[in-house]
């Protein structure tokens, strides 16, 4: 049976293989597009991220270091204060008589009890002696007892009153006359290094204050870049979405007639079956993918598909040249019409978007058309159609477009 061929002498296997790797090369730039744009974002992101962790390090730092600071500040004010009491302690002589008025303050506060018991043995030895020679003391003898009674009350309270103090009075002669004389020179000697090491410290604790500041106003600064950052990638990332869209949409534009979009991860199969002559056209192609789907062989031969066809483009497809020429040169053309015709609408939807055409121009040349091919050659479409399929005007959000 003869090879049916077209009027450039191409058979329609090949000019339909050729239709298919120029529709996988365009696909393969969309899904570059796409990831070129992801790309740009997630970077932009990513580093305003470490820039606000390495702003709270920053901080985190300072603020521990200024705890650790006021820590030795109170440490060494607390030895400054040893220090002062133990430089303020007087000499031998002055501390014996400390200590004798300490004796002499506990004295004191017994004293009550011992006057109070004296008073009270010498009235009732008075009443024993005289009861019966003074009977007029009889009428007395009730109102002594009360007498006796309050005077009991009032020496314990007395006594306790005097105690309190002779304790507090003893504590605090002891805490200032209990070192020697080198011991006290001593100490004062240390306390002005006390005082100079305070000052150094209130001042290292003032530069630490400040460094918090400093961190938490370079924090805001880097914040504000990081987002200056990502407003510019935002409209990088937005003309690559564009350049994208108008490959997509001259894709869609090119080789509807062929094959529906929703076959497009399929596209690996049918280029299989046409290089194994599994099937001669495209209609045979698709009957081919639908018995797989059938026997339930679809996800084994999307991946030998994948793998074979990538050796294929790996290998020049050199049998295929002047077909995927003059389908690219199609395909370039769309590429440009709808690169216009969506810049355009862009522009409507974000005036700050800047023109693109001439990239747009270039990802619709054989040379780009050919790179995205060979860079995509190692994925299967399954994956790339999965990619692209909500790649639409509706779903650009970088930069309020994409």
């Amino acid at each position: 049976m003869a090879i049916k061929k077209d009027k450039a002498g191409l058979s329609v296997r090949e000019e339909t293989m050729g239709r298919l790797y120029a529709l996988r090369a365009g696909l393969s730039t969309v899904a570059r597009e796409k990831e070129i744009a992801d790309s740009i974002m997630q970077q932009a992101e990513n580093a305003k991220k470490n820039k606000i962790s390495n702003a709270d390090i920053r901080i985190k730092n300072a603020e521990n270091n200024l705890e650790q600071l006021k820590k030795n500040k109170y440490s060494t004010e607390r030895d400054r204060g040893y220090l002062y009491r133990k430089a303020e302690s007087q000499s031998l002589f002055v501390r014996i008589l400390a200590y004798s008025f300490i004796v002499f303050m506990w004295l004191l506060a017994i004293s009550p009890l011992g006057y109070g018991a004296a008073h009270i043995c010498c009235f009732c030895g008075f009443f024993g002696k005289n009861w019966d020679k003074n009977p007029m003391l009889d009428a007395l003898f009730t109102w002594t007892m009360f007498n006796t009674f309050l005077s009991i009350v009032v020496f314990i309270a007395a006594t306790v009153i005097l105690i309190i103090i002779a304790r507090r009075v003893t504590r605090k002669i002891k805490m200032q006359f209990t070192y020697s004389y080198s011991d006290r020179k001593k100490a004062k000697r240390q306390i002005a290094d006390y005082d100079n090491r305070i000052k150094m410290q209130e001042k290292s604790i003032a530069n630490a204050q400040e460094s918090i500041e400093k961190a938490k106003r370079q924090k805001i600064i880097d914040i504000q870049a990081a987002d200056m950052h990502i407003a510019k990638e935002k409209k990088k990332a937005t003309e690559h979405a564009i350049a994208g869209l108008a490959v997509l949409n001259a894709v869609e534009e090119s080789f509807s007639d062929m094959v529906d979009k929703r076959d497009w991860e399929n596209i690996d199969v049918m280029l299989y079956a046409l290089e194994t002559r599994r099937a001669e056209n495209m209609k045979e192609a698709l009957s081919f993918v639908d018995s797989e789907r059938r026997t339930a062989q679809i996800v084994s031969s999307v991946k030998v598909a994948a793998k074979e066809i990538g050796k294929s483009i790996n290998g020049g497809l050199h049998h295929l040249q002047g077909t995927m020429t003059q389908q690219f040169q199609k395909l370039g053309d769309a590429v440009v019409r709808q690169g216009d015709m969506v810049a355009g609408r862009i522009k409507e939807l974000d005036s700050k978007v800047d023109d693109n055409s001439n990239y747009v121009q270039q990802l619709g040349s054989q040379v780009s058309l050919n790179n995205a091919l060979r860079e995509k050659a190692n994925e299967n479409m399954a994956a790339i159609a999965s990619e692209i399929r909500e790649y639409r005007m509706d779903r650009l959000t970088y930069g309020g477009t994409y």
